[in-house]
């Protein structure tokens, strides 16, 4: 045996972990890594190298008695993943099922084989640590194989509905992460037209239950994130998101003012180039634009300056513009951003200028009021040499 594979039980992290390094780097060229490893083999090749290792990393996961060597054997089973992507055969459904099996310990379901691991989980950051661990190696999988048979079953559909259903691991947002990139690989796989639209529905579900809890802002970025990727997936984006665009407008009036930035930026990336026809069709269907302009009167000014620039970027796209133009928006628009130039917030004034140079350049100012006099509510020389003269660099 090679003398580098003992050190995988070293008590130093940084060891265990730069020698998983080496061996990812090893699989990925070596067509023999057995026998460079020393390891005993009757058959050489990528595919006896898969098994072996991979058993390996099975029986370690099993019989580990503590936190460290059970991840350590997880991450060894990620990095031979690296053989399973070189060989044409299918040889993944053991170490499936058995990372299901690891699901449901992480969510507190019993597993009479597995029982060992149970103990080891003392607390949910114990918990959710291996958990997203566990996730990221099935949505591996997941993209190796996307027709593998496990993965179009119901059991995949279940681990990833439990997960979203439990409060304590869709709150770590490590494990939020990375069970919404297996959501979007798991939809993007499915080439059934029902088996998605069941899929999807339940989990926009329980998505919209997630989104009306007290999610911080960071976990609701990476949920609106996750949904500006399956919108503009073709098969996806074309499905009712009624309950989606419902959930989002209660977020436009939350109490906390990181929450409707979050939510105002989101609608500002569902026009932004390159152009997706489903994305913007969401936005215009459930008449997002209109909360967007309500957020230009907020109370908090970071919220106010994004409710402007989001409408700014609204106007360069032809969707966009027609709208604010059929809900008499853009008149409103224009006749109200001359106030903002007099905000007490840099980032307003600067936000409503470059709203403002938008109109002019790209589309109409009808209905901006332009005077000789002094006006907070119109363009003149007066507001004009203040803002020349803005002692504040933004």
């Amino acid at each position: 045996m090679h003398p580098i594979i003992p050190l995988l039980n070293s008590n130093h992290r940084m060891i265990r972990s730069r020698l998983l390094e080496i061996l990812s780097a090893l699989f990925s060229w070596d067509d023999d890594p057995l026998e460079t490893l020393g390891l005993q083999h009757t058959t050489p090749g990528i595919e006896q190298a898969y098994t072996t290792l991979s058993e390996a990393s099975m029986k370690t996961i099993r019989e580990a008695a503590t936190m460290d060597q059970l991840t350590t054997a997880i991450s060894l089973l990620e990095t031979v993943f690296v053989l399973l992507k070189r060989t044409s055969m299918d040889l993944s459904k053991d170490a499936y099922l058995i990372l299901c099996d690891l699901v449901s310990i992480c969510l507190d379901k019993d597993h009479p084989s597995l029982q060992a691991i149970q103990h080891l989980l003392k607390s949910d950051r114990t918990r959710n640590n291996l958990l997203q661990l566990v996730i990221r190696l099935i949505d591996t999988l997941t993209k190796i194989n996307p027709n593998h048979p496990c993965i179009t079953q119901a059991q995949h559909d279940t681990i990833l509905l439990n997960v979203l259903a439990c409060e304590t691991a869709y709150t770590d947002t490590r494990v939020l992460k990375e069970t919404l990139a297996l959501l979007i690989d798991t939809l993007k796989s499915i080439k059934d037209n029902k088996a998605l639209q069941t899929l999807w529905a339940k989990a926009m579900h329980a998505l919209v239950l997630i989104m009306t809890d007290l999610l911080d802002c960071k976990s609701f970025s990476i949920l609106l994130s996750s949904m500006d990727i399956l919108l503009s997936h073709d098969s996806i984006g074309s499905l009712d998101n009624a309950l989606l665009a419902d959930a989002l407008s209660l977020k436009f009036i939350d109490t906390a003012w990181d929450i409707r930035d979050a939510a105002i930026h989101f609608v500002g990336q569902l026009f932004d180039a390159p152009y997706c026809k489903f994305k913007i069709q969401f936005s215009l269907t459930h008449h997002l634009p209109l909360q967007v302009f309500e957020r230009i009167h907020d109370t908090e000014p970071y919220v106010r300056a994004s409710a402007i620039e989001v409408l700014r970027r609204m106007m360069v796209s032809k969707e966009g513009w027609e709208y604010i133009q059929k809900n008499q928006v853009s008149r409103d628009l224009a006749s109200q951003l001359p106030r903002f130039l007099h905000d007490t917030e840099a980032f307003v004034r600067r936000a409503t200028l470059d709203a403002i140079i938008c109109l002019v350049q790209h589309r109409s100012c009808q209905g901006m009021a332009m005077e000789i006099e002094s006006s907070d509510h119109s363009l003149n020389p007066f507001v004009l040499q203040n803002l020349i003269q803005d002692d504040d660099t933004e």
